[in-house]
C-alpha cells in the first residue's frame, strides 16, 4: 500500500500547469451619478499604444488555486501600476495578457512557475481634465443620456460568483 502512495505522489509531482489568457477592453472610465454629477474629459497622454512590462501577481499562490476573482484583481492591480508608471489617471482601451509566471532556471532557461501570473497591459495612458458640473457646457447633453442608459444595462446584468469559481479546471 505504501508503494502505491509513493508512486501516486511522484506522479503528482511531475504534473505541469501552464496558463495563458488574452482579454480586451476590460477597464473603461465610467463614473456613477450621485447628487450633482461632475464630468471631465480624458486627455490621452501618448498617441501610440503603450505596452507595460509584466507585473507578477499572486507570488505566493499556486496557479491551480487562483480563482476568476483573483485574475480580475490581478488585471486591476496591473492597470493601476501601468497608470502610475506614466503618471496617468487611467489606461484607456486597456488590453490584458495574463499568463503563468515565467522565471529562469539554474541554466538561465525560461520556465513556467507554479506560482502566480504575469500580467501585461497595453493601452493609452490618460488624465482627467476640464472638470465641470454636468450641464455647464453645451456638449454635455449630447452624450450623457447614452451613458446613463448604458450604466443602467450594466448594473442589471447578472455576474458569476467569481470569488469561488476556479480559473483552471
Amino acid at each position: 500500500m505504501s508503494v502505491v502512495a509513493v508512486l501516486a505522489v511522484l506522479c503528482y509531482g511531475q504534473s505541469k500547469v501552464e496558463y495563458h489568457e488574452g482579454q480586451t477592453r476590460i477597464v473603461e472610465p465610467i463614473q456613477d451619478v450621485y447628487v450633482r454629477p461632475l464630468v471631465a474629459d480624458l486627455e490621452i497622454m501618448k498617441q501610440t499604444i503603450t505596452t507595460y512590462f509584466p507585473t507578477w501577481e499572486f507570488k505566493d499562490k499556486k496557479l491551480v488555486d487562483l480563482t476568476l476573482l483573483d485574475l480580475e484583481n490581478a488585471k486591476k492591480n496591473a492597470a493601476y501600476t501601468a497608470a502610475a508608471r506614466d503618471g496617468a489617471d487611467v489606461i484607456v482601451g486597456a488590453t490584458f495578457e495574463v499568463r503563468n509566471h515565467m522565471e529562469k532556471d539554474k541554466n538561465g532557461k525560461e520556465v513556467s512557475s507554479e506560482y502566480g501570473v504575469d500580467v501585461i497591459v497595453r493601452g493609452y495612458p490618460a488624465k482627467y481634465v476640464n472638470w465641470h458640473k454636468l450641464g455647464e457646457q453645451q456638449d454635455d447633453t449630447k452624450w450623457i443620456q447614452q451613458l446613463f442608459d448604458g450604466q443602467r444595462v450594466r448594473s442589471s446584468t447578472p455576474v458569476a460568483d467569481k470569488d469561488k469559481s476556479k480559473a483552471l479546471k
